[in-house]
């Protein structure tokens, strides 16, 4: 759930043009905090998690389902690498039986 968090709150990030710096001052989360969790390094608090929210003009949890909703439609073989690109905030590269054709990570 953690790197799926990190996932979404960068895709968001990234969305909407804003460095982490930008992001700080739009929400009051520290840089290096909004660089660890994206990082999957630190898993936020419920508060952390709407200051983000906030600073990102979205309603908190949304994200959470987001979140959820992302790793409901990943395939069996996404657990097996723990989700690697989705904490890079990308989409899985899959074949046509619905596979990972990226290299295990």
């Amino acid at each position: 759930m953690a790197r799926a968090l990190a996932g979404v709150i960068r895709r968001h990030r990234e969305r909407l043009k804003l460095s982490p710096n930008q992001l700080e001052e739009l929400s009051g989360v520290r840089r290096q905090t909004i660089n660890n969790i994206e990082k999957d390094k630190e898993f936020p608090s419920v508060y952390i998690v709407g200051r983000i929210a906030a600073g990102l003009g979205i309603p908190y949890d949304q994200l959470g389902v987001e979140a959820v909703r992302w790793l409901q439609h990943q395939p069996a073989h996404c657990h097996a690498c723990n989700f690697s690109c989705m904490a890079k905030g990308e989409l899985p590269e899959l074949n046509d039986m619905r596979e990972c054709i990226r290299p295990k990570c």
